[in-house]
């Protein structure tokens, strides 16, 4: 099960000043569909996935990917071969993410290479997405399990030590609904916290990781996406929320071409951000 909501819709009452309840529902439902619509706009992911996609035989040195990479964990060579990020290929570009090449090193005598049929042959396991600071794409949270024994596979309520204490940057509640968090090298999504009694409900093994067993203390991570990101999207769902009982989605610009249409569905300053962001390159 895939998870991609990069604003908690407690963070956008708390950007918009509101208080009541009344309302989390609907913002809940604008904060999935702005995040659902800005990875439409931009064709990519900026929520990480536990995946393996496979290549046809691409030439001896280079293989051109057709999504972000953040991280390799298997490449496996047409000859069933495993090769190793460093001793036998480096990921480009070298100093930023994501990464969008794969080159094999031309001093270690390695190729890539297929035994029957070129199609289908490269298999390139890892974590995709779009980042641009991934070595700090996982916060700590400052918490941990706290359940005696650790957890199990299966369970879906996970004790804390302080469910609404601070982070590792001071920002409080560590754990909200609608975020993305990790322990080990699961990702689990969080649906609610308990304050009272220290317990976060979440959904095991998302974004194609696996649900795991989990002893006690095991750090708890959660995901920050960019932070531009995050601002933008916040801005579109507080416009949405704003908008909701205006009953205008249009109004007309009169550039030199000619009177054209722009929906109002999205602001001007989102637009300009998403724009920064959209897959331009052919692969």
């Amino acid at each position: 099960m895939n998870y991609g909501i990069y604003v908690s819709y407690a963070d956008v009452k708390t950007a918009r000043g509101l208080d009541a309840s009344e309302h989390d529902t609907l913002l809940r439902t604008y904060c999935r569909a702005a995040s659902l619509a800005w990875d439409r706009h931009t064709k990519r992911r900026f929520w990480p996935l536990v995946a393996t996609r496979h290549y046809d035989y691409p030439g001896p040195w280079r293989l051109r990917l057709d999504d972000d990479l953040l991280e390799v964990t298997t490449l496996t060579n047409g000859d069933g071969e495993t090769l190793t990020e460093s001793t036998h290929f480096y990921l480009y570009p070298l100093s930023e993410y994501p990464k969008w090449r794969i080159d094999i090193r031309r001093d270690v005598g390695e190729v890539f290479q297929y035994e029957s049929t070129a199609q289908r042959q490269i298999s390139v396991a890892g974590i995709w997405g779009f980042h641009d600071d991934w070595d700090n794409a996982w916060a700590d949270s400052g918490d941990a399990v706290a359940d005696a024994g650790g957890v199990n596979a299966s369970a879906t309520s996970i004790t804390v030590i302080d469910a609404d204490g601070a982070d590792a940057w001071g920002l409080t509640p560590r754990f909200k609904a609608d975020t993305l968090v990790k322990i080990d090298s699961e990702y689990l999504w969080v649906t609610a916290t308990n304050t009272t009694a220290n317990a976060i409900t979440v959904v095991r093994g998302v974004n194609g990781s696996t649900a795991a067993a989990h002893d006690a203390d095991a750090g708890i991570y959660t995901y920050q996406p960019p932070q531009d990101v995050v601002h933008a999207i916040t801005r579109w769902v507080m416009y949405m929320y704003d908008q909701k009982d205006t009953g205008v989605y249009e109004t007309t610009a009169m550039p030199g071409a000619g009177v054209i249409q722009v929906p109002q569905g999205i602001p001007k300053d989102v637009r300009l951000a998403m724009e920064g962001y959209t897959r331009r390159r052919v692969r």
